[in-house]
């Protein structure tokens, strides 16, 4: 399918894929928590959190972890919704 050949494209450092994994992990969707855990600084973590939850990258790679993981996808998209804007 379309989709997969899209996700396969991802290419994210491997400190955005940690943000991820933070954000939808132990951050419990506190972007700010996830890009502290992640290794991004104390002073940046907030600006940079609010610029990744906005990258097309970092939400399909988010969602393909979501599906590895069977998370409710409505669920978080609506989190997701919710912190950005």
């Amino acid at each position: 399918s379309r989709m997969s050949e899209e996700t396969q494209e991802i290419k994210l450092t491997g400190k955005q894929k940690e943000f991820c994994e933070k954000y939808l992990g132990e951050a419990r969707f506190n972007a700010s928590e996830a890009a502290r855990l992640a290794g991004y600084s104390e002073k940046t973590a907030g600006s940079i959190a609010h610029a990744l939850l906005k990258n097309v990258e970092i939400l399909a790679y988010m969602r393909e972890l979501q599906s590895a993981q069977g998370i409710n996808e409505f669920q978080t998209l609506n989190e997701l919704r919710d912190v950005a804007y």
